[in-house]
């Protein structure tokens, strides 16, 4: 039986946080921004960052929100749900994703992972 070798090009000592990653994302992008408050009277003090990033992870890593709120360090159950049930619906997080797409696709190496028309058929 012959043996697989995998080629590791990055140092396996250093890991790069989901949260180091989305912050990078929104300083490119600024896709946070496409998240809005979906009430109609009374719209509270926009809440922190950390809070959408909390519920992109919650929901994109299927922990769900309240379970995630009980694994993060400074966050409340309650502010995170709130965020996740005012601010998330697929009216926001269509536009976000448009505008983290927009980013990637722009990116010079996206062109090496395209097929063309023809192919994607």
């Amino acid at each position: 039986m012959m043996a697989i070798q995998f080629c590791f090009c990055y140092s396996q000592g250093y890991v790069i946080p989901l949260v180091e990653v989305l912050s990078t994302v929104q300083n490119a992008t600024g896709f946070i921004s496409s998240f809005i408050h979906s009430g109609i009277d009374n719209i509270p003090k926009r809440p922190e960052e950390k809070l959408f990033f909390a519920a992109i992870l919650g929901f994109g890593c299927n922990i769900g929100i309240r379970k995630f709120s009980f694994m993060s360090k400074g966050i409340r159950t309650s502010s995170l749900e709130t965020t996740a049930l005012q601010y998330f619906s697929p009216d926001t997080v269509v536009p976000a994703n448009d505008k983290v797409l927009a980013l990637s696709n722009a990116l010079p190496l996206t062109e090496q992972f395209t097929l063309p028309v023809e192919l994607a058929l």
